[in-house]
C-alpha cells in the first residue's frame, strides 16, 4: 500500500498512522489488494460535526477504486483519531472490494448487489455504516494490543 500522510498532527505521529493503517488494512483485505492501494490521510477539510471521511479518488473510472483520501479531524483525541481511522478503513475495504459503489441513482446507493434508498434512512441505518461502526471498536482494540506488543518488543 502506498500510504501518504499529509498535514501536521500533534496527537498522533505519522509513523503511528502508518502502522495503524497497515494493521487495519491487513485485518480487512488480502495482501494482494492492499498492495494495489494508494491511501492519503489528510487532516484538513473535515466537514463540521464529522470525525472522518473516506473519498474514493478514482471512483469515476473504476467500479473498484484503488486510490483513496481519508480525512481525519485532528482536534480529536489520539484514541478517537485512531478509532476513526479504523472506521474509515472499513469504508476503504468496502469500496476496493466493490461492496459499496459511489455511483448514485437519485437517493439510491449501490451496496453489495442491491440499490439502497437513503432518502428515508438515518445515517446510522446505512448498511455500510452499520458494518463500519460495528467493526471499528474491535479493530481499534486489536490495534492497541498489537501496538503494545510491538512496543514491548522494541523496548518502547
Amino acid at each position: 500500500m502506498n500510504l501518504i500522510v499529509i498535514g501536521k498532527n500533534k496527537k498522533v505521529h505519522d509513523q503511528e498512522f502508518d502502522f495503524a493503517s497497515r494493521f487495519y488494512a491487513s485485518k480487512l483485505m488480502s495482501t494482494r489488494l492492499i498492495n494495489r492501494l494508494t491511501v492519503r490521510i489528510l487532516f484538513d477539510n473535515v466537514p463540521k460535526y464529522t470525525c472522518g471521511l473516506t473519498d474514493p479518488v478514482d471512483s469515476d473510472s473504476s467500479k473498484n477504486p484503488r486510490r483513496f483520501n481519508i480525512y481525519i479531524r485532528k482536534t480529536m483525541s489520539r484514541h478517537n483519531q485512531l478509532s476513526t481511522l479504523a472506521h474509515e478503513f472499513v469504508h476503504v475495504k468496502q469500496y476496493a472490494k466493490g461492496e459499496l459503489n459511489v455511483f448514485l441513482k437519485g437517493t439510491k446507493l449501490k451496496w453489495q448487489k442491491d440499490w439502497v434508498c437513503t432518502e428515508s434512512m438515518n445515517y446510522y441505518e446505512y448498511p455500510w455504516e452499520i458494518e463500519a461502526f460495528g467493526r471499528e471498536p474491535g479493530l481499534y482494540r486489536m490495534y492497541a494490543k498489537a501496538l503494545e506488543e510491538r512496543n514491548t518488543l522494541i523496548g518502547g
